[in-house]
């Protein structure tokens, strides 16, 4: 599992597109993978078949202990506020569809939606979910679990009565604009 992580995080660093680029990239790295404690690059079949078999669990795992260690050293942000601040918004990232036939967004447009939970402590994201294009940004929101006694800003994408009063019942304050057609 090291080595498909490796993988997979060349594959981002290095803007790959196929597992043709990957595999091919990393045997280009050859020794410099070894003081990765990688022996050597994986096959196009063995990438393949990690990719399709391990669960992405492990990567989430990763990334929460990579912040925590963060967290740890992260500089704090110099504004007074009286309660811990996150920032909330979401972002659609497009794909080619004939690439990414599974990202279908619109008939002829692929994309994922990347939702995050800012934290202003250390700017560091706290709550990530990657959706297709055409979820709903409160989607996401409803499965955060935001701490009591903090303040969440995020735009009108967000506004949903229910999961609002959910926040303010839990002790978390929210700053949003309201939809134009709201009455």
């Amino acid at each position: 599992s090291w080595a498909h992580f490796v993988s997979m995080i060349f594959c981002q660093l290095a803007q790959a597109n196929s597992l043709r680029e990957i595999c091919g990239g990393l045997k280009t790295c050859g020794g410099k993978l070894n003081h990765l404690g990688v022996e050597s690059a994986p096959t196009k079949s063995n990438l393949s078949y990690a990719n399709a078999h391990r669960s992405p669990k492990m990567f989430g795992d990763i990334f929460h202990m990579l912040l925590g260690h963060c967290h740890a050293i992260a500089p704090r942000h110099e504004f007074s506020f009286p309660k811990k601040l996150y920032s909330l918004d979401a972002t659609l990232i497009e794909l080619c569809v004939k690439v990414f036939p599974w990202a279908t967004y619109r008939q002829t447009k692929g994309a994922i939606k990347l939702n995050m939970l800012l934290d202003h402590d250390g700017h560091l994201p706290v709550f990530v979910d990657f959706t297709n294009g055409d979820v709903h940004e409160v989607n996401s929101a409803r499965r955060m679990e935001l701490p009591r006694d903090s303040m969440v800003v995020c735009d009108r994408g967000y506004v949903d009565f229910s999961m609002l009063y959910k926040w303010n019942l839990s002790g978390v304050d929210f700053v949003t604009r309201l939809k134009t057609n709201t009455t």
